[in-house]
């Protein structure tokens, strides 16, 4: 094999890796969370309050520094949030009327977590 062969296949094989190394960094497992508001007296699912989520209490209940974008309800009570990190726990804000509820995720596994909230 002449030496420009050898150079060609090493640069080939070269690009092969850099282009699997970055696919594989794209598609980290992520975890996914679905939120479902429902009322405490009704037991009936709430929709159309703003939900957010925060990585600490603090942030939460000072409504800054938000993880996410803020979701709304849709009308069977659940709001979405895609993509996060796992093996964390987060702080789930939902806003209504009455009153602010803060809750805390479990730490979060790969793939779909549900977390359900009960207000007022």
């Amino acid at each position: 094999m002449t030496s420009s062969k050898i150079f060609k296949v090493v640069f080939i094989i070269a690009i092969l890796f850099s282009v699997s190394s970055c696919e594989n960094e794209d598609n980290l497992p992520q975890a996914d969370l679905e939120v479902y508001v429902s009322g405490t007296l009704s037991g009936n699912p709430r929709s159309g309050l703003r939900v957010t989520v925060y990585t600490s209490e603090e942030d939460a209940e000072n409504e800054v520094n938000r993880y996410t974008s803020t979701q709304i309800t849709n009308s069977d009570g659940f709001a979405f949030f895609y993509d996060l990190e796992p093996g964390f726990r987060y702080w789930v804000r939902v806003n209504t009327v009455l009153i602010n509820n803060i809750n805390r995720s479990q730490i979060l596994r790969v793939g779909l977590n549900d977390m359900r909230m009960t207000i007022l």
